[in-house]
C-alpha cells in the first residue's frame, strides 16, 4: 500500500486556501457566506512550482469586520471576476490534480456547491491535513488552527506571519510535505508508546480492562449524556481503552483478536445478558445508585446496541499494529454510539468534535 507522502510526491498536487466573508445578510435577506479570494500552489514532488490568485466579486458591500479582518475591499473586488469565472479559472488549474487543503472540507463545501451551479468540476481525489495534524501533534498544541500547526512546526524558527490568503496557502503547501512525510517516518518506527511484557501480562491488564469498561460503558448506555457523571465514565472507559492497546509481547505482537474482544462480550455478550445485568443492578446494586430506570425489552435492546457499536468500532483501533489512538478518539466512538443509539456498527473516530470532549460534553 502506497504512503501518502510517496502519493503526493508522485502525483501532481495543488494546495487550495480561500478567504471568505463569514455568515452575513446576504441577497433576498438570506445569510450567506461568499468566497472573496482563492489562493493556490501547484507543487512538483513536493515543491512549489506555480501559484494561482483571484479576487472573487461580491454581490454586496463588504461588512467593516470583513474588511478590517481580511484586508480586502470593496473596491478590490470591484474589478474582480464573477464566481463563476474565478472558479472556472481555478478549475483549469487544478485540472487532474491531487486537492490539498487544511481543513480541506470546508474549502470544497464553496467549490462543489457553487461547482454544481456552474457546471464546473473539480479534482474528486482530495486530501485534509487537518486530521493527520491532530493524530500526529496530540496535545502539544493548544489549537489546530493553521497559524498554531504551522508555528508548531516550524519551532518558532520563523518571522513571518500567517495574514494574506497566499500565506496560508503557502503554510499549507509547507504541511503537505511535512506531515505526511512525518507520518511514514513515525510508522516505519518502533512506536515508544507500546509496552514490552509477557503475553500472560497482557491477558492479565485484558482482564482488568474488562471489569472496568464493562461497568463504565453500561453506566453510558443505561443513563446516556444527561448524566452528570457520564463525562466520567466515558473518559474511565477510552483511558483503559487506549492502556491496553500499548501491550505487546517480545515479538511485538498483540494477543489474538478475541481476547480484546473480551473486554466487551465476557460481560455483555447478548440482549438476555443486558437483561440480566440491568435487573440485579450491576455490582452490589451500582446501577440503581445513579438513576432510576424500568427494565424493558426496548430498553435492554438499546443499551445492548450502544456496547455492540462501540465493539465493532474500537476493535481496528485495539488492534492496529502501529498506532497508540488517544483516549479521546476512544471517547468520541463511545459518544457517538450513545448519541445514535448503537445504530449504526461502524463508527469512526470524530476528528472535528474532539476539542468538545469531557469538560464540554453535556454542555
Amino acid at each position: 500500500m502506497i504512503s501518502l507522502y510517496e502519493r503526493l510526491r508522485k502525483s501532481k498536487v495543488v494546495v487550495v486556501d480561500m478567504e471568505t466573508t463569514g455568515l452575513v445578510c446576504g441577497v433576498e435577506g438570506k445569510e450567506s457566506d461568499f468566497i472573496l479570494e482563492i489562493a493556490a500552489i501547484r507543487l512538483e514532488h513536493l515543491s512549489p512550482a506555480e501559484t494561482f490568485h483571484t479576487y472573487v466579486s461580491c454581490p454586496q458591500p463588504l461588512a467593516e469586520e470583513v474588511t478590517a479582518l481580511t484586508g480586502i475591499t470593496d473596491e478590490m473586488l470591484s474589478v474582480a471576476p464573477s464566481v463563476r469565472d474565478a472558479l472556472e479559472q481555478f478549475a483549469a488549474f487544478a485540472e487532474n490534480v491531487v486537492l490539498v487543503g487544511y481543513n480541506l472540507p470546508f474549502d470544497c463545501k464553496f467549490l462543489d456547491f457553487y461547482g454544481a451551479q456552474y457546471g464546473v468540476t473539480f479534482p474528486a481525489d482530495r486530501v485534509d491535513l487537518l486530521p493527520i495534524a491532530k493524530r500526529l501533534l496530540g496535545k502539544s498544541v493548544q489549537s489546530y488552527t493553521l497559524p498554531a500547526v504551522w508555528e508548531e512546526l516550524k519551532g518558532g524558527h520563523t518571522d513571518n506571519t500567517l495574514e494574506t490568503c497566499m500565506q496560508y496557502a503557502e503554510a499549507a503547501a509547507d504541511l503537505a510535505g511535512f506531515l505526511p512525510y512525518w507520518q511514514r517516518s513515525r510508522h516505519n518506527e518502533i512506536p515508544f508508546y507500546r509496552i514490552v511484557v509477557p503475553r500472560r501480562k497482557i491477558r492479565l491488564e485484558i482482564g482488568h480492562a474488562e471489569f472496568v469498561i464493562a461497568i463504565n460503558l453500561m453506566r453510558c448506555a443505561l443513563f446516556g449524556k444527561d448524566h452528570p457523571l457520564f463525562p466520567l465514565w466515558v473518559y474511565k472507559c477510552a483511558e483503559k481503552l487506549e492502556y491496553v492497546s500499548k501491550f505487546v509481547d517480545k515479538k511485538d505482537e498483540k494477543l489474538p483478536q478475541r481476547y480484546y474482544e473480551m473486554i466487551f462480550t465476557g460481560y455483555n455478550e447478548a440482549v438476555w445478558e443486558t437483561k440480566e445485568r440491568l435487573e440485579g443492578g450491576g455490582v452490589e446494586g451500582g446501577y440503581f445508585a445513579y438513576g432510576e430506570y424500568e427494565v424493558t425489552d426496548e430498553l435492554c435492546e438499546r443499551v445492548f446496541a450502544i456496547y455492540d457499536a462501540v465493539r465493532v468500532s474500537c476493535m481496528p483501533y485495539l488492534m492496529s499494529r502501529r498506532e497508540t489512538y488517544h483516549p479521546d478518539e476512544y471517547a468520541s466512538i463511545i459518544i457517538q454510539a450513545v448519541e445514535t443509539e448503537g445504530k449504526n456498527r461502524e463508527i469512526k473516530i470524530d476528528y472535528d468534535h474532539l476539542d468538545r470532549l469531557y469538560n464540554g460534553l453535556c454542555g
